[in-house]
């Protein structure tokens, strides 16, 4: 905060000079507006009256445009500039004013601007400057601009003054007047003056244009956009842009000549309101918390030698009392190495650390048993779970896992993908040829998870096979599958299922779906729902009388295509407990429409884990088949 406030003191210094110089040059372009001067000698006696008093300022001239009047034998840009001891005469009749940035600018923009030192194209040698020009006018029409300029060298001399006990002038107080609330001073036993350590100035191309040091021969040290990515170097375009930055940083010797290489500095940028330029003030941190460190210091060494104290003193005391503890503290280290084989801690007394150690050894006892109990039950579980990987393999086994499943055929595009909800799951699909224009597809769901679910889905699986390859019909295979479903099963378990043929030739597709979630058919349209159920579930009611069962027929446009799921995809919820339903899975596969099967397939899985955060809790099955 302290090095904050002397840089705001100083940037409000530079402003005051800033304002000044503008002051005289709108002063004078508004006097020359309507009522220009008759005679050269009044125009520099008026220019000569202005630069007097500002010892900062390089020069000042009048410089007229072409087409303007002018009064008798007045040149084109007259003026002075500063030079030794007396202002040097500046006269010149211009041959292309309109090539002169200052000139232009004020030109264009019909008010006062300044011109920094990086846009001018400054003389060999000399220091930059920049250039503030204010537009007059003849009537109504540009009649040329008064320029102001003020030497960059000029801004590395301030007033030294301590930062604390002044106040930044605002652009609308006399030079004159008090501080209405001076700032409090922060108590140091040397306050630091505005000039210390030095300061340096940034333009709003972020140009380093002052700078206590001599410049370099083009007159700038660092252009922002140049250097690396740093702290230092963002905070400085926060500041261009008109925000004050205050910043603790070691690299400032990397950016900035004239700094201690590895000190810390404290860093505090002011834009500078008359020009948006950024006055950069950096302290050593040393300098700023100096006395506190000493304090800091001599109360540590304080501290040290009392807590030094006291620490003998327990340590005297604690040795009475804590050898029985440090014999307690071997053992424990022995038992956490894994060594449980130890003989018991003699109980030699009923106090506190014999009680503690009858409990130690109590404890041991106790660890042991179940450390044995612990590894036999590990050796059980690892085998369970090598008999579940096996089972798991035998069910992926038994899945078609190849794809494209049938390369030679180009009448369709097929693909489908099971992610059980454990090791092993009861949904299964499966697609076969029974002749060379009749594929047959499965996509079946078996109520539970686990084992049971996977041999019910492995013997499902088998009686749909063998019966198809008898070349029975859709319907017929499902009633057969029934049948042996339930004459075969005690368990209640039951199956839903779609068993479809489909002719690659035609397009038709002959179905029965068994109390399975309705198919969504996508093509040139929206996807939407079809194939919905038409019979009761599998391996439920009696051998003889499956229920009300049909078998329908659709035909395939090409382009078109079908998705197949169960009902771990609609079912699957989200960490709120919301299901996520046909219409997110509606939306999902609009997918299909605009890629092959297998990119959309892995779509919807990808689209249904994330919204359950991969925690699924059912078996999720997906086919997908496209006429081509």
């Amino acid at each position: 905060a302290r090095v904050a406030e002397r840089a705001a003191a100083s940037a409000a210094q530079v402003n005051e000079r800033l304002l000044s110089i503008q002051q005289i040059a709108d002063t004078t372009a508004a006097a020359l507006t309507g009522r220009p001067l008759s005679v050269e000698s009044q125009v520099r006696g008026a220019l000569l009256s202005s630069l007097r008093p500002h010892p900062w300022m390089n020069g000042i001239w009048v410089a007229f445009d072409d087409s303007a009047p002018r009064p008798a034998n007045m040149p084109q840009v007259a003026g002075l500039r500063r030079g030794g001891a007396l202002p040097e005469v500046v006269s010149a009749n211009a041959s292309n004013l309109d090539a002169l940035l200052w000139f232009t600018r004020a030109k264009e923009w019909n008010k006062g601007a300044w011109t920094e030192a990086a846009e001018i194209e400054q003389k060999p040698n000399a220091l930059p400057s920049a250039i503030y020009a204010s537009p007059f006018y003849s009537g109504d029409k540009f009649a040329g601009v008064v320029a102001t300029s003020v030497g960059l060298d000029s801004l590395q001399h301030l007033k030294d003054e301590p930062f604390a006990n002044r106040r930044p002038r605002r652009a609308d107080e006399r030079n004159d007047e008090p501080p209405a609330s001076p700032i409090t001073p922060v108590p140091t036993s040397k306050p630091i003056a505005l000039n210390a350590g030095g300061y340096f100035i940034i333009d709003t191309q972020g140009n380093l244009i002052s700078h206590p040091e001599d410049l370099t021969e083009d007159g700038f040290l660092m252009h922002i956009s140049s250097l690396p990515e740093d702290p230092f170097i963002d905070a400085v375009r926060k500041a261009i842009e008109g925000n004050a930055q205050r910043l603790v940083t070691h690299h400032m010797s990397s950016f900035v000549p004239g700094y201690h290489e590895d000190e810390i500095y404290i860093v505090a940028m002011q834009p500078v309101a008359a020009t948006r330029w950024v006055l950069v003030t950096a302290v050593l941190q040393s300098e700023i918390l100096g006395g506190v460190q000493d304090q800091l210091l001599k109360r540590a060494a304080m501290l040290a030698m009392t807590m030094g104290m006291l620490m003998i003193i327990v340590l005297v005391v604690a040795k009475r009392f804590c050898k029985p503890i440090e014999k307690l503290a071997s053992r424990v280290e022995a038992i956490s190495s894994g060594n449980l084989d130890l003989p018991p801690i003699p109980v030699g007394t009923r106090d506190e650390i014999g009680r503690l150690a009858t409990g130690f050894n109590r404890m041991t006892e106790q660890l042991r048993h179940q450390f044995a109990a612990i590894e036999k039950q590990t050796a059980d579980r690892e085998k369970v779970e090598s008999e579940l990987r096996i089972a798991r393999q035998i069910q992926i086994d038994l899945l078609p896992r190849t794809f494209p499943p049938f390369p030679e055929r180009n009448e369709f595009d097929l693909h489908a993908t099971n992610v059980p909800a454990r090791a092993i799951g009861g949904d299964f699909f499966d697609f076969f040829f029974v002749d060379p224009d009749k594929l047959v597809l499965v996509i079946a769901d078996v109520s539970g998870k686990g084992i049971p679910a996977a041999l019910v889905m492995a013997v499902t699986r088998t009686i749909v096979r063998n019966l198809a390859i008898e070349g029975l019909s859709p319907l017929q295979i499902v009633q057969r599958t029934n049948r042996r479903l339930v004459a075969d099963s005690t368990t209640g378990m039951f199956v839903t299922m779609i068993l479809a043929e489909y002719q690659p030739s035609t397009g038709r597709l002959i179905y029965v779906n068994a109390g399975h979630p309705a198919v969504i058919r996508y093509g040139v349209d929206e996807p939407s729902f079809c194939c919905h159920s038409s019979g009761p579930l599998l391996g439920i009611g009696t051998a003889e009388d499956l229920g009300p069962t049909e078998q329908h027929e659709i035909t395939l446009e090409i382009g078109e295509g079908l998705i197949f799921y169960t009902d771990g995809v609609t079912e699957a919820r989200s960490p709120d407990s919301e299901l996520f339903g046909d219409d997110r899975l509606l939306d999902v596969s609009g997918v299909a429409r605009s890629g092959t099967c297998e990119i959309a397939c892995d779509a919807i899985v990808s689209r249904v884990m994330e919204y359950q955060r991969n925690q699924n809790a059912d078996d999720l099955t997906l086919l997908l088949l496209r006429r081509l």
